[in-house]
């Protein structure tokens, strides 16, 4: 029964996965997003292998398949920073890009680096050490987040396909932060935290297809609103 259960969620991520891909390749969003085409692909790829090693008996299991698990999280996590950042940057005034993206960006390495001192210990397990770290890493995107809302909000240019990625951004990082936070309280409630960090997963994939599926007119706010004043003249 729960094996079942699984399978059904895996499959509809992968599925998410795919119509997230094709919408971005249908607009060719890949050119102006290319870290979160990069993040679906690798994300894809992942789902699939994981997949296929749980329900079909492979060799990747026991240790290797953590130590899978884990690299394959940290490298998504870089790509969630970067994507954030592109995302940022796109969202600031022209005059205070450069300095914007760098000091995020050297604010977020300085933390990432004492995460992973804070959190190094040979006496304690991989899964352990990794979960304070992806909590830590994921509370820390889930403030990029913040910071990108309230570039959006100041910025002109934003459109509601950037407004609808970044709230699938914000949800897959508060989702994780709150899912790696629960898995480190007991082990008890540590399927009820995965169930949690999946779910918040399939909520940004979704949001994130409708945003790739939105009709090609769609423009930011301000130069409809533009548009119209000028028509009413």
């Amino acid at each position: 029964m729960v094996s079942g259960i699984w399978l059904i969620i895996g499959t509809a991520v992968i599925v998410l996965n795919l119509l997230v891909i094709w919408g971005i390749l249908r607009g060719r969003a890949y050119r102006e997003y290319p870290f979160l085409f990069l993040y679906c692909v690798i994300d894809f790829l992942s789902n699939v292998v994981e997949s296929a090693a749980y329900f079909g008996n492979w060799t990747l299991a026991g240790e290797r398949y953590t130590l899978f698990y884990w690299s394959n999280e940290a490298g998504t996590q870089v790509l969630i920073f970067a994507l954030m950042l592109t995302l940022i940057y796109q969202a600031s005034e022209h005059k205070q890009r450069m300095w914007i993206t760098f000091g995020i960006g050297a604010v977020v390495v300085i933390l990432s680096v004492s995460s992973v001192a804070a959190n190094y210990s040979a006496a304690v397990k991989l899964t352990r050490r990794m979960t304070a770290l992806s909590w830590q890493l994921s509370f820390y995107s889930a403030l990029l987040n913040v910071v990108l809302w309230t570039a959006l909000i100041r910025s002109r240019n934003r459109s509601v396909q950037m407004l609808l990625i970044a709230g699938g951004l914000g949800l897959l990082t508060a989702g994780k932060a709150i899912g790696h936070q629960l898995r480190g309280m007991s082990p008890g409630i540590v399927p009820f935290a995965n169930a949690f960090i999946i779910l918040s997963h399939m909520l940004c994939l979704l949001i994130w297809w409708r945003a790739f599926t939105r009709r090609a007119e769609d423009v930011p706010a301000v130069q409809r609103s533009s548009a119209s004043a000028g028509g009413g003249r």
